[in-house]
């Protein structure tokens, strides 16, 4: 049983999203709340394995609570859910450590794979435009790497070259936790699933410039 903690200030919202994971026989929530303090409050008691939050509580972000929560409890997931895409809050939430950066408009049934995802130990980070490039590109496509932003050719391009993920974090600056969501994110979008993969893919996006 995976047990969940809800944060959002809307109360509808709280009910709502309690509803769709009691349809599910493998989920549990434990509990609800309605800003940053009762959150971290809760966490602690109820130690879930699941914070699902709003992107701005009242009283704080939610990579701001993010970060915390996971200073106390890391073996914790966060998923961060906001109903307006924001490049920097998203950006936000990946340095807090979160395992997922979602739209409150996204699907019941793609919300529980997402979670599903995160349990497993993967990350989700979705953005509209993201879900749009994410489908498989045409075979006319002239540069299948147009998906990705230019941070994540730039990974993929050390990924291709062999770097492992502590050797990318050291080269780039950033955390190991940030460079896996990115690698992720590069072989979400992709459709890959190895490294093997990766660096053919580069081998022949260059061959064909």
């Amino acid at each position: 049983m995976v047990r969940i903690l809800i944060a959002d200030d809307q109360a509808v919202l709280r009910i709502g999203l309690r509803t769709v994971f009691e349809q599910t026989p493998e989920f549990s929530v434990v509990g609800q709340a309605a800003n940053a303090a009762e959150t971290l409050e809760l966490a602690a008691e109820l130690l879930p394995d699941i914070v699902l939050m709003e992107a701005f509580l009242p009283d704080r972000t939610g990579a701001e609570t993010c970060r915390s929560i996971l200073s106390a409890h890391p073996q914790m997931r966060v998923i961060i859910l906001t109903a307006h895409p924001d490049d920097r809050a998203m950006a936000a939430a990946v340095e807090a450590g979160a395992a997922a950066y979602l739209l409150k408009q996204l699907d019941p049934a793609l919300l529980i794979q997402a979670v599903r995802t995160v349990v497993d130990g993967g990350s989700v980070f979705e953005t509209p435009a993201e879900g749009a490039a994410a489908s498989p590109p045409a075979e006319s496509e002239l540069d299948p790497l147009s998906v990705l932003s230019d941070q994540e050719q730039k990974i993929l391009m050390l990924i291709a070259s062999g770097k492992t993920n502590r050797e990318i974090a050291a080269g780039t600056g950033l955390s190991v936790h940030t460079v896996k969501t990115y690698v992720s994110q590069i072989f979400r979008k992709l459709h890959l699933a190895r490294r093997a993969e990766a660096a053919a893919l580069v081998a022949r996006v260059r061959g064909s410039r």
